[in-house]
């Protein structure tokens, strides 16, 4: 079996980056090779992956020379990336018997679906949807917005879908057949952080730390934590909040600055910028709770990766992450993400309760070890894979 997959461009594939999607590709891939795929991945950066022992073949195609600043910049330089990824592509086709091509976003999906009705390929295509904003916001404009992947959804070979929710979306407000969505959810890297875990022992209580790791832009919603950070520092005042991530609304990082002035909260509130998935280890060892009010997503990891080390998680009340938590009852606390007191009350609860704290901690580390293994989640993509090209669809 062998398998492209087309990275997003937007940002590289770990190690160098540190994207959701993108971590799901080099994470999805390696198994894929431990379960014997011939996997290639085409992406901006492959020398930082000469030397490791993924099994994976990177393919570069070189970064588009444009600033990532503002939304026109942004679609310019994912549309170029995806173009110099389809000769990439068309060179591989031509030199090997491709089975299988996964995209990942939908520039790359878009040109995929272009290149084999021009080239006549007829090969397998799997789309995976991490695009939140058009899924569970199917507005008249996201979808004008995202008008590629609304036409991807339609005439993919299959769609992989991170969670019921996001099956039930694709099928009443796209009218996907169901028969092309296959529910797959993302899992998390447990090997790397058991024997992170084992080589950096308990690194002794660094205080109360509030830790929100996500990209800064409103639908991940920080700024209702910080309108609960107040109220928190009432009950608890040695509290701390780290806010880890890379700034994608410039505006709205400043509205979060500002409030964080007005408040006088210097020294309370931390924001480190991006850090590699190595660099963020630390941040989740030496913290007390996770927390991420964010507003709507279709796959989320960061929150599974909390529970494998044994933080109690607090998160949003919304249907996605809902699926999830529902897998082990009593796992997170889910709090309604536009309430800053409801999310205040539920940081005050967890860091005065450690009995509470230990619950959480049990049954997330229950959930995450039984159902978001990468292993398992790689073997069931393979059958996926399997059965399109038994059929030839």
């Amino acid at each position: 079996m062998k398998v492209i997959h087309i990275a997003t461009g937007a940002y590289s594939v770990p190690p160098a980056g540190a994207g959701g999607a993108e971590k799901v590709i080099y994470s999805l891939t390696e198994h894929l090779s431990r379960l014997g795929c011939d996997v290639s991945v085409i992406d901006i950066k492959a020398k930082e992956h000469q030397g490791l022992k993924s099994g994976v073949t990177f393919h570069e195609v070189r970064e588009p020379p444009i600033a990532d600043k503002g939304l026109p910049h942004h679609v310019i330089r994912l549309s170029i990336f995806a173009i110099l990824a389809i000769f990439k592509l068309r060179t591989l086709v031509k030199n090997n018997k491709i089975d299988i091509i996964h995209t990942h976003n939908q520039f790359s999906a878009a040109a995929i679906l272009l290149a084999n009705k021009l080239f006549h390929w007829n090969i397998p295509h799997i789309h995976t949807t991490h695009n939140s904003y058009i899924v569970m916001r199917p507005t008249l404009a996201n979808k004008l917005k995202n008008i590629l992947e609304v036409i991807v959804f339609k005439k993919a070979n299959h769609i992989i879908a991170q969670t019921n929710t996001v099956r039930q979306q694709l099928t009443s407000k796209f009218n996907v057949s169901p028969a092309r969505i296959t529910v797959i959810p993302n899992g998390i890297e447990l090997e790397d952080i058991t024997e992170f875990i084992a080589n950096n022992p308990d690194q002794g209580s660094p205080g109360k730390v509030v830790l929100c790791p996500a990209r800064i832009c409103p639908r991940k919603n920080q700024l209702s934590l910080m309108n609960a950070i107040p109220i928190v520092l009432k009950a608890h005042p040695q509290a701390k909040f780290v806010f880890v991530g890379p700034v994608e609304d410039k505006a709205y990082f400043d509205t979060l600055h500002k409030f964080a002035a007005d408040e006088n909260l210097s020294g309370i509130v931390e924001f480190t910028g991006e850090v590699s998935p190595k660099q963020l280890y630390p941040l989740y060892q030496n913290a007390t709770v996770f927390v991420l009010p964010t507003l709507y997503e279709s796959g989320l990891l960061v929150h599974l990766e909390a529970m494998a080390f044994g933080l109690p998680v607090i998160i949003s009340r919304i249907a996605t992450i809902e699926n999830t938590v529902e897998l082990e009852k009593g796992s997170a606390l889910l709090i309604d993400p536009n309430n800053p007191n409801e999310i205040a009350d539920a940081i005050i609860q967890v860091l005065g309760d450690e009995t509470l704290r230990q619950e959480l901690s049990n049954k997330g580390k229950k959930l995450v070890w039984e159902r978001f293994n990468w292993q398992q989640i790689a073997t069931e993509t393979l059958n996926l894979y399997n059965g399109l090209k038994a059929t030839g669809a």
